[in-house]
């Protein structure tokens, strides 16, 4: 893959990030709105990961909370949202697999998540345990 190949794929996925995040985390810049999103910094000096067909792109997206996300009000924080797209050109249309650190950004927001086992309602009133415990 030629630098102009990279450098191609990270304008798709600057655009793709800004359009797709954009509603409730708006873009915190220098210059212009894609300067907000950067190619992670271990990566920058380097050629994408690529075979060709398939360009995973590692990124970080410098943007303020300042629209609704899943129920929670605008909180105005300055966040860094990282994830990392994939730019697959195997098909004859061009699609984007974005993946982004939901956690990290929830963490950056002051919330916490906790999970628990999974459990029917039946394993729950036996007292939460699995009837099909996990293997260790």
């Amino acid at each position: 893959m030629t630098r102009m190949d990279s450098d191609e794929s990270f304008t798709i996925v600057q655009k793709d990030i800004i359009a797709g995040l954009g509603a409730a985390f708006e873009a915190v810049n220098e210059r212009d709105d894609s300067d907000a999103v950067r190619v992670a910094d271990r990566f920058r000096d380097e050629e994408v990961i690529t075979n060709e067909a398939v360009t995973a792109v590692p990124w970080v997206y410098r943007c303020r909370h300042t629209g609704d996300f899943n129920g929670l009000f605008p909180t105005g924080r300055l966040l860094e949202v990282k994830g990392v797209s994939f730019v697959d050109r195997r098909g004859g249309e061009l699609l984007l697999h974005r993946y982004v650190d939901w956690e990290g950004v929830i963490a950056q927001l002051g919330l916490s998540v906790s999970w628990r086992v999974p459990v029917t309602e039946e394993e729950y009133r036996r007292g939460g345990e699995p009837s099909n415990p996990p293997v260790a």
